[in-house]
């Protein structure tokens, strides 16, 4: 997989798969129950508008979202996305997360420092 692929998780389930490298992005749901991507909802958001380009952006998203599932990177307590693995001032990170709200992560930090 490329570095420059990246996945953003939102709110309800919903999320972006960035291809990087002007290759486009697609986005996805997840199974509320499993996690998982529920197939019919992936959508190619990039410029292809040929059916056979959509299918193979779309397999390819899927494919780094499934390599990113499988590493077990710890996934943000507030949105459920990539926040914690993000660097400081990225764009990705949730409100929650970057301002840490209700201070989930000042909880887990009083506990390694004990």
């Amino acid at each position: 997989m490329s570095n420059s692929a990246k996945v953003s998780y939102g709110r309800e389930g919903k999320g972006r798969v960035f291809l990087g490298w002007g290759r486009g992005t697609c986005s996805f749901e997840l199974d509320e129950q499993t996690g998982k991507p529920i197939e019919n909802k992936w959508r190619c958001l990039g410029p292809a508008k040929e059916p056979n380009v959509s299918a193979l952006l779309i397999s390819r998203a899927k494919a780094v979202l499934r390599k990113e599932q499988q590493e077990g990177k710890p996934i943000c307590k507030y949105c459920g996305g990539n926040c914690p693995n993000e660097e400081e001032n990225s764009l990705y990170l949730c409100d929650g997360y970057a301002g840490d709200i209700d201070g989930l992560y000042a909880k887990e930090n009083e506990k390694t420092d004990e």
